[in-house]
C-alpha cells in the first residue's frame, strides 16, 4: 500500500504521515526531510543551487537515509542532521534547491525505491510533499491532499519552532510561508498541484487527531477485501 499525502507547508502533512503510519505499522518516508538535507549538505559545502554546479556534488554526496517504521533519520557523513536540516535558513533556501531538475531527479529515484520496496515486503508506506501522488506516486493506492488557512499554517509552523527552541516570529513564518506557495506552485519541475484522484482535507479547523483519522479510514477503505479459504 502507497499513501500520498500532498500539500502545502504548514498543512500537517509530516505530523499526519507519520502518526499514519504508526497506525498502520506502515514505513513513514519524508521527503521534506530529503530535500532539506541535500539542502543543508549543499550550503554547508557552499554549492549554489544551480543545476550545473549541483551535478557532480549529488553524486559524491555522503548522503544515507534511515527508515525504521515511523523513525526517519538523515544522516551525512555518518552525523544525524535529522535536526539541523529543520532551521529557518535552510527553510528559507530549500525551494530554491528542490526546484532543480538534478536535486528531483536524485531523489526521485531514492523515493521510489522505498516506497516500492515496502510494498514489496507486504507492509505499506506514507509520503508527504508536493508532487507525491501527481510525479513520485501518480499509482498511489490512496492519494491526500491536505490544505488550511495561510494564518493557520503559519501558526502550527510557528508553535513547532517555539517547541524547538528556534527563535523566530509569526510575522515572518507567515512571510516564509507565502514565498514558499509562490515558488511551489510556480516552479517548472514538479510544482505544487493537485494530484487526480487525491482527496482533499481541509485542516483549517481540524484537528491533528481529527486528520489522522480521516486519512486511516481512507486507507482502511482502499485495502483488498480478504479472501475467504474455499472448501473443497
Amino acid at each position: 500500500m502507497i499513501v500520498a499525502i500532498d500539500g502545502p507547508a504548514g498543512s500537517g502533512k509530516s505530523t499526519t504521515a507519520r502518526r499514519v503510519a504508526v497506525q498502520m505499522g506502515y514505513l513513514h518516508i519524508d521527503t521534506g526531510a530529503m530535500f532539506r538535507a541535500v539542502t543543508y549538505a549543499a550550503i554547508e559545502s557552499g554549492i549554489p543551487a544551480k543545476d550545473e554546479a549541483l551535478v557532480g556534488f549529488l553524486e559524491r554526496i555522503p548522503l544515507v537515509i534511515e527508515v525504521r517504521g515511523a523513525d526517519f533519520r538523515v544522516m551525512l557523513d555518518r552525523q544525524d542532521i535529522s535536526a539541523a536540516i529543520r532551521t529557518p535558513e535552510v527553510g528559507a533556501l530549500v525551494s530554491d534547491y528542490a526546484q532543480l531538475p538534478a536535486v528531483r531527479a536524485y531523489l526521485l529515484g531514492r523515493q521510489r525505491k522505498l516506497g516500492y520496496e515496502a510494498k514489496v515486503a507486504g507492509s505499506g508506506a506514507v509520503l508527504e510533499g508536493r508532487d507525491i501522488g501527481s510525479v513520485v506516486f501518480p499509482d498511489a493506492d490512496v492519494k491526500v491532499f491536505l490544505q488550511a488557512s495561510k494564518q493557520t499554517r503559519a501558526a502550527r509552523r510557528f508553535a513547532e519552532l517555539a517547541r524547538k527552541g528556534v527563535q523566530t516570529t509569526e510575522a515572518a513564518v507567515l512571510a516564509e510561508l507565502e514565498d514558499r506557495d509562490q515558488k511551489d506552485a510556480a516552479r517548472a519541475h514538479a510544482p505544487l498541484v493537485m494530484p487526480a484522484g487525491a482527496v482533499v482535507v481541509d485542516t483549517t479547523d481540524v484537528t491533528i487527531d481529527e486528520q489522522v483519522a480521516i486519512v486511516v479510514r481512507l486507507i482502511r477503505e482502499a485495502l483488498p477485501e480478504p479472501v475467504e479459504p474455499t472448501n473443497t
